[in-house]
């Protein structure tokens, strides 16, 4: 498991600060833990999450001048401020940072705004939408990631892919299904591998694939 991909299977941007890594495992447990989720299929997630988290803990003490200062609590994210620096800024960075904390917010609700980013001109920016969808479990918006998939170009599709394959999240269950008749023969054996792990090793939480009753 790189590094990269642990930054990823918490729902975070490569080198996020320590105080967001500690967020977004705060959030994703009481999601995942096995003590608060009555669905065994998210165990294997659960532990690829405390994995990620426990390395990257100690790699972030262990740099030079990192914070341990605490992030603002959850009632300090204002989703409304957020949605609209999400849909309205010109910067593309404060748009995707928008996105990230929407993420963190532990908020299903903030779908409502991570719903219209899918829908930015910057592919880096839906998919920081595509990432906080994922931490939150948002798996009403499978459809409309598919879609985005699906009319996306080859950068954002890879990092798609990407996403799906370090958070191992049910919500990409159509995008594998879309991916596997991609016109890029490496994409639809990414798309095959995945689906296989999925419905195979009891350690992962399996993807709700059309047509099918698993």
């Amino acid at each position: 498991m790189s590094e990269r991909s642990m930054y990823l299977a918490l729902g975070l941007e490569p080198g996020a600060p320590s105080a967001e890594i500690r967020r977004a495992y705060r959030n994703l447990s009481l999601k995942l833990h096995p003590d608060a989720s009555r669905d065994p299929r998210t165990a294997g997630r659960f532990a690829m999450v405390a994995k990620a988290y426990g390395i990257l803990s100690v790699l972030e003490r262990e740099r030079p001048g990192a914070s341990a200062k605490p992030l603002a609590g959850p009632d300090r994210i204002d989703l409304f401020e957020l949605g609209a620096e999400l849909t309205t800024h010109t910067d593309p960075e404060r748009r995707s940072g928008a996105a990230r904390r929407l993420g963190l917010s532990g908020k299903r609700s903030a779908w409502v705004f991570l719903r219209k980013g899918l829908y930015d001109p910057e592919p880096a920016v839906v998919a920081s939408c595509v990432r906080a969808a994922a931490v939150l479990g948002l798996v009403q918006g499978s459809g409309e990631i598919a879609g985005v998939y699906e009319r996306a170009g080859h950068e954002l599709k890879d990092a798609i892919l990407e996403i799906a394959k370090a958070t191992r999240d049910g919500l990409f269950g159509a995008t594998l299904e879309t991916a596997k008749n991609d016109d890029d023969h490496r994409r639809r054996m990414i798309a095959l591998a995945l689906q296989r792990e999925s419905w195979t090793d009891p350690n992962h939480p399996r993807y709700s694939c059309p047509g099918s009753s698993l």
